[in-house]
């Protein structure tokens, strides 16, 4: 009696398998960007419901200029778990350690502040109109502009890491952030953008390497 598999039989089952691993890897990387985008649109959410517990507390004027200068201030007493902050893509591509050394940064605004990072576009918008107003050429509207005109449905603050590379994610990446770029790149995935209202919404038009901050707030 014959024990064992010949070469050539051993040959052609590595053969159906390497096809079958083929076939189904695709659709791995599919399930996985769609996990990541759910996960990360849920985050979204709570951050969005923080901000709105952060601006009940802190304004009797329930609009987005009573949001706080930075996300990383609704930690700890409006969101419990720092690592909402952070999408799931980008905690995936860029190593735990990077994000670990850069994870507290000087904030842009005054740079005494220590902030806890964030991988998502925030929108200022008091400093969004200061700089409409110092240079109306390149900014030639206000957020108070746009919120006037679309209300709830007004971005605050979006997730590009789903299909271009981070702004976020430049200072995070030094000295070599062109290593990290090409990871992040995939052109048919959305941007998902949460909104005055609370909603969240996977917007697919647009491109770049880096989201146009401009149009998102005034067209997506």
């Amino acid at each position: 009696m014959r024990k064992g598999l010949t070469l050539m039989e051993l040959l052609v089952v590595m053969s159906i398998l390497a096809t079958l691993a083929a076939l189904l890897y695709p659709v791995y990387l599919r399930v996985r960007a769609r996990i990541y985008e759910t996960s990360c649109a849920n985050q979204l959410r709570q951050i969005g419901l923080a901000i709105r517990l952060y601006v009940k507390d802190y304004s009797a004027e329930e609009t987005p200029y009573a949001m706080p200068l930075f996300l990383g201030a609704l930690y700890p007493h409006y969101l419990s778990d720092e690592s909402l902050l952070i999408c799931p893509r980008v905690w995936a591509i860029v190593p735990h350690e990077v994000i670990e050394r850069n994870k507290w940064k000087p904030h842009p605004l005054v740079p005494s502040w220590k902030v806890l990072w964030s991988s998502y576009a925030f929108y200022i918008p008091r400093g969004f109109d200061d700089a409409a107003r110092k240079r109306p050429d390149i900014w030639p509207f206000t957020f108070a502009e746009v919120f006037a005109e679309r209300g709830d449905m007004t971005p605050i603050a979006f997730c590009e890491a789903h299909r271009t590379f981070p702004l976020e994610a430049v200072n995070l990446t030094l000295p070599n952030p062109h290593a990290y770029r090409d990871a992040f790149i995939d052109p048919g995935r959305p941007l998902i953008i949460l909104r005055w209202g609370g909603k969240v919404d996977f917007v697919f038009k647009g491109g770049g390497i880096f989201a146009n901050r401009d149009a998102v707030l005034v067209h997506y």
